[in-house]
């Protein structure tokens, strides 16, 4: 069985290996197994290579994804036009 700093040294390794992602802006926490993956990313694909770093390491036993996904001007302006079609 993995300790926690193992699957923190994994998790971190996994984001730092993937050269679409910024992982110095996601912060790793391990507690109990239990994955926390916290802060920023400019798309929602990027929070999904995110998502993907920390569920595909042997030890997780749950994953917490508190990222936040920080929209261009682009992609406010289509978030915007989407709520009024709606």
């Amino acid at each position: 069985m993995k300790s926690d700093a193992q699957i923190q040294q994994d998790v971190w390794a996994e984001l730092a290996g993937n050269p679409a992602l910024n992982a110095a802006q996601i912060v790793v926490r391990v507690r109990y197994g239990i994955v926390t993956l916290s802060g920023h990313v400019d798309s929602l694909a990027e929070k999904w290579d995110v998502e993907r770093a920390g569920r595909c390491i042997s030890g997780v036993k749950a994953l917490v994804v508190a990222v936040d996904v920080n929209l261009s001007g682009a992609g406010k302006r289509q978030e915007a036009r989407v709520a009024r079609s709606a």
